[in-house]
């Protein structure tokens, strides 16, 4: 495919009597252009949103490039950089912060012929261009299997590591 439209979603509320426990929801619009066999250029647009972290909202745009560096049957792996715009709010310390951000990823993808499993795992590494020592982590691991012709099973598990809030302290999430 030559030109690759990717939308992705979430949202989760956990909530009793009055307190949330979780309240959170995510949103990503991608689009991909393949160059050639190996490389792709990707523009992407993301909001997102939890309210028990102290950076609660973050919205970014960005694009970049991607190289298709390990091309087998059954195994794929990928790195991509890309430039980030990036806002973020935290209504705990009520400040807005406008950054310019690096997106680096390594993603590998193995597929199993036989049970068609397919088994995905990307890591990201987004620093300050101004402070590489402020910096985002994100790992994701997905497996996916189909169980009938029309039908997939997925597992989704998602890490997100802050190294450096508002509060000069460090913070993580997670989602399974």
């Amino acid at each position: 495919l030559k030109n690759i439209f990717f939308f992705s979603g979430n949202a989760a509320l956990v909530r009793s009597e009055d307190q949330d426990f979780q309240n959170s929801w995510f949103v990503h619009l991608r689009y991909n252009l393949k160059l050639n066999d190996n490389w792709r250029m990707e523009a992407f647009v993301q909001d997102q949103n939890n309210e028990l972290l102290s950076i609660n909202s973050r919205s970014l745009l960005g694009a970049g490039l991607r190289y298709k560096f390990v091309r087998r049957e059954y195994f794929q792996a990928y790195l991509g950089n890309s430039y980030m715009y990036e806002k973020e709010r935290s209504s705990v310390v009520d400040q807005t912060y406008y950054n310019h951000r690096n997106s680096t990823y390594l993603s590998f993808g193995l597929s199993f012929e036989e049970s068609k499993l397919e088994l995905v795992n990307t890591i990201y590494f987004q620093p300050l261009y101004t402070d590489i020592s402020n910096f985002r982590l994100l790992e994701q691991f997905k497996a996916e299997m189909p169980l009938f012709k029309k039908l997939k099973a997925s597992m989704l598990f998602n890490y997100f590591y802050n190294n450096l809030n508002p509060f000069e302290t460090s913070e993580f999430s997670s989602v399974f």
